[in-house]
């Protein structure tokens, strides 16, 4: 019991953490910020809330990164977090390369969070639809 309350307020914490990164590149938080200062920050803030490179999310292989996220016990939920993140820094980012790369990279997380949780979800799957677009 205690080691589920445990686990429930790590996963709480974790959601918390993406909530708020997901909310800086929305620039919903952080006033007038440019991108690359939102972003830094944003970069601080996940390796201190989850002590994880959110570079590594883009370096990674699928594989490895499947791996890390589950040693993270991050649930699907936050899986699709990541790829909002992504998707904002996507549509900020002014090199098409790392544009696409961002892309490419939230679409994956987006398919690794179906994949995880074994549902269907349409909000997802318009999110996958959206970064698709971006991608032609």
């Amino acid at each position: 019991m205690q080691q589920r309350d445990i686990i429930k307020d790590e996963i709480e914490r974790l959601g918390r953490g993406l909530g708020k990164l997901v909310a800086m590149m929305f620039n919903t938080e952080g006033g007038d910020m440019n991108p690359a200062q939102a972003w830094e920050i944003a970069q601080d803030q996940f390796r201190d809330e989850f002590d994880f490179e959110i570079d590594d999310v883009l370096e990674l292989p699928p594989a490895d990164l499947m791996i890390k996220l589950d040693e993270l016990h991050l649930h699907p939920q936050h899986y699709d977090q990541l790829g909002d993140v992504l998707t904002a820094w996507a549509g900020r980012e002014e090199d098409p390369s790392t544009r696409q790369r961002l892309l490419r990279r939230a679409l994956l997380l987006y398919d690794l969070a179906g994949e995880k949780s074994g549902t269907f979800c349409m909000v997802r799957a318009k999110k996958e639809t959206d970064v698709k677009a971006q991608l032609k």
